[in-house]
């Protein structure tokens, strides 16, 4: 479908001016919309992408509306038709054109010519090469003859097989091989390389695009830019009649930020803390559900049954459909009524939702609605009941300021209710004011020994590994991030000393506590940002691929963290992962506002080094944050790439439910921002059948061409590790006192 604007540039194009609309063919990759960016910067025009499957209205008379074609990257084989789809049609039947084929979409114009298409002797995910051409060819023009290219594919074109209608413009070797890596037609105006020039590692993708966009008679200083992202039709807000107020205190060291939460919601039964005990994230958030709050409620739901309820639940929470859109409606309609946000830096949330998205809400999720099967999410797991996804809906909360030690009591108030919630914030002053010293707490030790059961052996789990590896060698997935969870036995009743164990052993800016009432716990110290967005628009997601443990002696732990940065297999996942939330922003971004400021940085935690990059972008004005979360959810670092697919393969391979881990924790406010994580480093405490505490923790790791599996294994422990310490130091009085099944 296309959006207003894009439906409005149509109708009133002149039929006396040449076209100058790229139509950008989407093979279900997840890099296309980095090929989208490139092409709305060249032609100043947003081009039209149209799915692979989308056969509605294709004809001659509907393509002649467009100055040239390109065919996105894609998983598969071209001599497969459902993975190239309307692709072929378009190319050698339909349009006359030029045209640009990328990856699959290279593959596809040999083959079509006559050529075959086998398995490199070498497949390549997210490595840098080297190529190769004459510079007699526009497509390479104003580019050095030799520079360097990333590559994802699996399958080559024969060069045996390359007849005399084809020019071969550039080429790669691996041994004594010369391999095809761009070519044209020489009966045809068509084009095709097969590395990737939009992946943000290839040197002059840009230019090869414009290059193209050249061939095509587009004249790119004046072309004017067309906003063809999703838009939504502006309303005139009412005055405000919500308003959002604070006052500040100084927090106390003696009493610290667990003093504050003890002090304040050790009694609560729903609540969310969302936690920065690490220097390098700057806020923490404390919210609770209240009976005496009457504005205040909370929601669960479940994948399989809808809402399982919750308490004060308002009129948009009794009908069925996406959940995500309900939370949508529901900050929509707050607004609807008035709401005046505060532009003050030290407030990031202002009321609205904070909670947890479990993975499994993939299925509702615009992407994975696609592709993914409708759905087997595997067999209902009662060991550990935990809601799908769990909001609370408050205006009265807790905001600290660790970088400036700061407490803000904060309340959205309406003058109906403002009397309550000054009274509200008066007491909430008045408590935290007589706080004493917090003395942390000690657990007494009720155990030997911690024994975890992982969800795979260590024998299931390489199995797994081997799997994904064929996958990727047959050209049907570039990366497939597999994950495994760990389950014990343990008597933990307390779960916020738990918590408090968790963040002092593996500090973390991403950390979180939340309590569900009747289902049970989530401790997360995770290290991940999934994606947050500012009210400005500002947009940052902080994949990490790349782990390596820490050592307690310097010299050999600085030798450790240089491996890490070094790693080539850890730089490839990276990379295709920083390509992948690149695309995912592309969609919903401002065109030529994505960027990657920090690339594969190195940050050291406890008892890890990770490899970490910020992508960056600026989201468009007509989008809101609940649209971005459902076009992006779950973030690419724990699926792999391509996304949609790989998570049908995920899927199949895991045959289990992930729940809460690899989902998101985070807020919603009504300020049209939001800050998620990537919840790993995670465990989630509830009641076994049996009425016996139980414990799960997550853990996993990318899978590539490059990966051993063993040291696959070996790094999921080592993200486990900080954890399990935790429930054996909380259980058994010691760290170390856990083991892990491997039969």
């Amino acid at each position: 479908s296309y959006s207003f604007c894009t439906l409005l540039y149509f109708l009133t194009m002149d039929d006396d001016l040449p076209p100058r609309q790229i139509l950008l063919i989407d093979n279900y990759d997840s890099y296309t919309y980095n090929l989208y960016q490139y092409i709305a910067i060249a032609t100043g025009v947003a081009p039209v992408v149209l799915k692979n499957v989308d056969q509605r209205g294709l004809s001659k008379d509907y393509l002649s509306q467009f100055a040239g074609v390109v065919i996105s990257p894609g998983p598969g084989n071209p001599n497969v038709e459902a993975d190239v789809g309307i692709s072929k049609t378009v190319c050698c039947d339909l349009f006359e054109g030029p045209v640009l084929g990328v990856c699959l979409g290279f593959q596809g114009l040999a083959l079509w010519e006559g050529c075959d298409i086998i398995k490199a002797p070498i497949a390549i995910h997210g490595e840098l090469s080297e190529i190769q051409h004459e510079g007699r060819d526009p497509i390479f023009k104003d580019i050095p003859k030799s520079f360097k290219v990333v590559r994802y594919h699996s399958l080559i074109v024969c060069p045996k097989s390359i007849s005399s209608s084809i020019d071969v413009l550039a080429t790669t070797q691996v041994d004594d091989l010369i391999i095809p890596m761009a070519l044209k037609l020489r009966h045809k105006p068509h084009w095709g390389v097969q590395y990737h020039p939009e992946s943000i590692c290839t040197d002059f993708g840009q230019q090869l695009v414009s290059n193209f966009v050249s061939i095509c008679g587009i004249d790119t200083v004046q072309a004017p830019m067309i906003n063809s992202f999703p838009c939504q039709i502006s309303v005139k807000q009412p005055l405000a009649r919500r308003t959002i107020s604070f006052e500040s205190l100084k927090l106390d060291p003696k009493i610290g930020v667990m003093g504050v939460y003890r002090g304040l919601f050790s009694d609560s039964k729903n609540v969310v803390w969302l936690d920065s005990s690490d220097p390098r994230g700057r806020y923490g958030i404390m919210a609770e559900h209240s009976d005496e709050f009457p504005e205040s409620f909370y929601v669960k739901y479940s994948v399989d049954s809808g809402i399982l309820g919750g308490e004060q639940l308002p009129q948009e929470f009794t009908s069925t459909g996406p959940i995500l859109t309900t939370l949508e409606r529901y900050l929509q309609k707050i607004r609807s009524t008035g709401f005046q946000c505060s532009v003050k830096e030290e407030l990031p949330f202002q009321g609205g939702f904070l909670g947890y998205v479990g993975y499994e809400l993939r299925g509702e999720c615009s992407e994975a609605t696609h592709c993914v099967s409708p759905i087997d999410l595997g067999p209902v797991d009662t060991a550990l009941d935990m809601p799908d996804l769990f909001m609370i809906y408050t205006e009265r909360f807790i905001v600290i300021d660790h970088h400036n030690d700061l407490l803000h009591v904060c309340c959205v108030s309406t003058p109906d209710d403002r009397t309550a919630k000054e009274r509200w914030s008066e007491q909430t002053i008045s408590t935290l004011s007589n706080l004493q010293p917090y003395v942390p707490t000690e657990a007494t030790p009720v155990q030997e020994v911690v024994k975890f059961i992982p969800s795979k052996t260590k024998k299931e789990y390489i199995s797994d590994i081997q799997q994904s590896q064929h996958l990727i060698k047959q050209g049907e997935t570039y990366e497939v991030c597999l994950t495994n969870q760990f389950q014990a036995e343990a008597s933990i009743t307390d779960t916020l000393t738990f918590y408090e164990k968790l963040r002092q052993i593996n500090a973390s800016p991403y950390a979180a506590y939340i309590k569900v009432e009747g289902h049970g716990s989530v401790c997360s110290s995770s290290p991940e940002r999934f994606l947050k967005i500012e009210q400005s628009g500002m947009c940052e997601a902080k994949p990490i691929k790349g782990t390596i443990k820490r050592s307690t002696d310097s010299v050999e732990d600085e030798k450790l963290k240089t491996e890490l940065k070094n790693s080539k297999k850890d730089q490839c996942e990276n990379l295709m992962i920083v390509d992948l939330l690149r695309n995912d922003l592309s969609i919903l971004s401002e065109v030529g506002s994505v960027k990657v400021p920090k690339l594969m940085d190195i940050e050291s935690y406890k008892t890890v080094h990770q490899m970490v990059t910020t992508v960056r972008s600026r989201i468009s004005a007509e989008t809101s944050v609940v649209q971005v979360l459902t076009s992006t959810f779950p973030g690419g670092s724990i699926v792999g790439a391509p996304k949609t697919r790989t998570m049908d393969f995920i899927q199949q391979l895991e045959n289990r439910r992930r729940g809460i881990y690899t989902g998101s924790i985070g807020y919603l406010s009504l300020s049209n921002s939001m800050d998620f994580n990537i919840a790993i480093r995670t465990a989630v405490i509830s009641t076994s059948h049996t009425g016996q505490p139980v414990i799960r923790i997550g853990a996993g790791g990318a899978i590539t061409t490059l990966s051993d599996p063993e040291g696959e294994w070996d790094e999921i422990m080592i993200k486990a590790y900080p954890v399990m310490r935790t429930v054996s130091k909380i259980i058994t009085g010691s760290e170390q006192n856990y083991s892990v099944a491997l039969e």
